[in-house]
């Protein structure tokens, strides 16, 4: 009978030969994709199938489960297993691609549970750091040194651990990685300098507002330079609704005042290529881990600190125990503070993690007005919480190259399913025209 239907040839006494040739042009006009995809289904079940008999040592179950979804034997013209070739290749690309999903699924999962480390991570250790930086500027008046101190210490407390087989793996001292790393160096010192000059003609809720700002020139510099996409609709807004909490605060909490523009610009300017350069050296610098990247950027940027921090050392002496102590202690905060902000770097976005940045930014105004100042409105709280949820709602950019991965991927499996038109390869003549099965 199957011999019969491949042949155009019907049997059955029941159709005349008016009903035979209407049904024949309809059968004509439909393409061949539907009966392909069932018999690659049938192939596959028949696979499974063959799989479960033969685990279970029956032998008889994988031919008769073919010749029950088939509908005979298969035929010698489709290479012995029903199939045409792209039916071949359809059933190999689905199997391959449910293998590939289940790995690309526990990669995800495991991929995003790095991001929540590290996004948590960086952002407790942030928020804790500035109130212990408050407190030993209040013990210990010599925010240079202090400053020097939790590079320098950082960078003892990885050789440290490293030495002791705490830490697996750190990069050794090389060249070319250096290299790499000084611009790192150079712009971190040239954002604290700059952003220290911004604070003598800008208050802190003034300059709060050019911080919150740069989120919008970030994500284009994303698309420019690191190959992102732009934004999607639903993230501009969140980029706005952060940028007009922090306006409210501001205007509510202070009173607008700013001068010395040179200043603010420049610090503008370095802070948005801080951002867009070092994530370029996570990209591209490649590293043995993750404490490399905090050894290289803390030891270059220590050096010239090192020269600024000479000038308090009058401070030094009148330092008391419980001082020190608390210098300590940030040392600590800061080396987990650059690990987990390198490996957070290394997960997301320039533009991603500029807003973690202003997240804490806006978690430490909180505290500060928890704990010390108490001169917020309700109007400049409720502020604050929308930025804070505007930051919730916002969805990086993809990456372009994701994007045509996925387009190339439909594409690739479009042509499979088209490879078989109405002369493919599935045996028989392009003049018999197939008939309605019953």
């Amino acid at each position: 009978e199957t011999k019969d239907r491949e042949e155009g040839v019907d049997d059955r006494p029941a159709l005349d030969r008016r009903t035979q040739k209407t049904a024949s042009s309809h059968a004509g006009r439909r393409t061949p994709l539907a009966a392909e995809g069932r018999r690659a289904s049938a192939s596959m079940t028949t696979l499974v199938r063959s799989h479960r008999d033969s685990s279970s040592g029956e032998g008889a179950g994988p031919k008769a489960d073919h010749l029950l979804h088939s509908g005979g034997p298969p035929s010698p013209a489709s290479g012995g297993d029903g199939l045409s070739a792209s039916g071949r290749a359809l059933v190999h690309h689905a199997s391959s691609s449910a293998a590939g999903q289940d790995d690309a699924m526990g990669s995800l999962a495991s991929k995003r549970g790095r991001v929540f480390w590290a996004v948590a991570g960086y952002m407790g250790c942030s928020a804790t750091l500035l109130v212990g930086n408050k407190l030993a500027v209040s013990k210990f008046p010599a925010p240079s040194f202090i400053l020097w101190a939790q590079l320098a210490g950082t960078v003892a407390f990885v050789k440290l651990m490293q030495l002791f087989g705490v830490i697996a793996r750190c990069d050794a001292w090389e060249l070319p990685k250096a290299k790499a790393y000084v611009p790192v160096a150079l712009i971190f010192v040239a954002t604290i300098f700059t952003n220290m000059k911004s604070l003598e003609y800008a208050n802190v809720e003034t300059f709060m507002i050019f911080r919150f700002s740069t989120p919008l020139a970030i994500s284009v510099c994303d698309f420019c330079f690191l190959g992102r996409q732009l934004p999607r609709l639903r993230s501009w807004l969140c980029l706005l609704a952060l940028l007009a909490g922090a306006t409210g605060y501001a205007l509510t909490d202070s009173h607008f005042q700013i001068e010395g523009y040179v200043f603010c610009a420049l610090w503008y300017v370095i802070f948005c290529l801080d951002q867009v350069y070092l994530k370029h050296v996570t990209n591209t610098v490649k590293m043995e881990s993750n404490w490399g990247r905090v050894f290289y950027s803390n030891l270059l940027a220590s050096i010239p600190l090192l020269f600024t921090s000479l000038g308090e050392t009058d401070k030094l002496r009148e330092a008391d125990l419980s001082a020190w102590l608390v210098v300590l202690g940030t040392v600590g905060l800061g080396a987990a503070m650059s690990y987990y902000a390198w490996l957070a770097r290394s997960l997301v976005s320039a533009t991603f993690f500029t807003i973690l940045g202003n997240v804490c930014k806006v978690i430490s105004i909180a505290l500060n007005v928890a704990l010390w100042d108490k001169h917020a409105t309700p109007f400049g709280i409720a502020c604050l919480l929308f930025c804070l949820l505007a930051a919730y709602f916002y969805k990086q950019a993809p990456m372009r190259s994701d994007a045509q991965s996925s387009k190339d991927e439909e594409e690739a499996t479009k042509a499979l399913l088209l490879a078989d038109g109405p002369t493919g390869s599935s045996g028989s003549s392009s003049s018999k025209e197939p008939i309605l099965p019953k």
